[in-house]
């Protein structure tokens, strides 16, 4: 599986010079590297714009349209993924990330389920990879308790699937669960009570139920993997991971173009 941090950065530059050059660095390799890595799914992380800016006459800024045409390089190779909204992408009804992408049948014919409608704030996927069965559930930046009470749920009525969480804003560079010490978190104190940050989602949610094997999230940009394992309520291991190469791609000039790989057995039992 191939992880896809922030990409908001390379979008915005390539939306400001007409010219898609740098994004493509990051889709072209996952095609081009599709059967030589065995990858079965790609999972974003959010911020996948800078400005959340969508002209469909094509005449102004269009970040969105940078963005889905170089995505649907997946499509086109037949890879399955799967997208997070972040805190660039708009206010919390995500107009732009539903309208772009609501439509795109590479993306929604294989969304198991939504929280709401067709709203691509939260949703989940279940597909097989070699013998195992994975749920990927997708959270908003900053998901709420009915959120969260949601995706327990889903994971529950799916007791055979492993299930990694991605969402936006969960860990720090830091190696800590992200809390309001942190940067730009989702709750603040002093407002936005309603909102989990990382340490919030962690004791609501990815800790609770034995078949979570995995947190995924992007928003602080770090040149590392940050990541770190706990312990579940019920014995389980819990790799929780910060995914987020922004920074690498300002300090060398665009064209990094980094991911995360996740090397899986066929049997789901290790990952490198």
């Amino acid at each position: 599986f191939v992880v896809v941090g922030d990409t908001q950065k390379l979008v915005d530059k390539d939306d400001a010079t007409k010219n898609t050059t740098y994004t493509n660095y990051i889709y072209d390799w996952i095609v081009k590297n599709k059967s030589a890595k065995n990858i079965q799914f790609v999972m974003g992380l959010g911020d996948i714009t800078e400005n959340n800016t969508y002209d469909p006459t094509g005449a102004g800024s269009n970040e969105w349209i940078v963005a889905k045409n170089q995505i649907l390089k997946l499509a086109s190779a037949g890879i399955k993924y799967s997208l997070v909204p972040g805190n660039h992408d708009g206010p919390r009804t995500y107009g732009n990330f539903n309208t772009v992408f609501g439509t795109e049948s590479s993306l929604t014919n294989n969304i198991s389920g939504y929280m709401e409608g067709t709203d691509l704030s939260n949703y989940y996927m279940c597909f097989k990879a070699g013998s195992t069965d994975y749920m990927v559930v997708v959270l908003e930046y900053g998901p709420t308790d009915d959120v969260l009470t949601w995706a327990g749920n889903v994971i529950k009525a799916h007791p055979n699937h492993k299930v990694i969480i991605t969402t936006h804003a969960y860990m720090d560079r830091d190696g800590t669960t992200l809390d309001i010490n942190d940067v730009v978190p989702p709750r603040e104190e002093t407002k936005d009570v309603a909102y989990n940050n990382g340490d919030q989602m962690w004791t609501k949610l990815v800790s609770q139920y034995d078949n979570i094997i995995m947190a995924l999230g992007g928003h602080d940009p770090y040149a590392n993997i940050s990541w770190r394992q706990d312990l579940g309520v019920n014995g389980n291991t819990v790799t929780q991971m910060l995914v987020d190469f922004q920074g690498m791609d300002l300090t060398y000039e665009y064209k990094t173009g980094m991911v995360a790989v996740l090397y899986f057995s066929a049997d789901g039992k290790s990952v490198k």
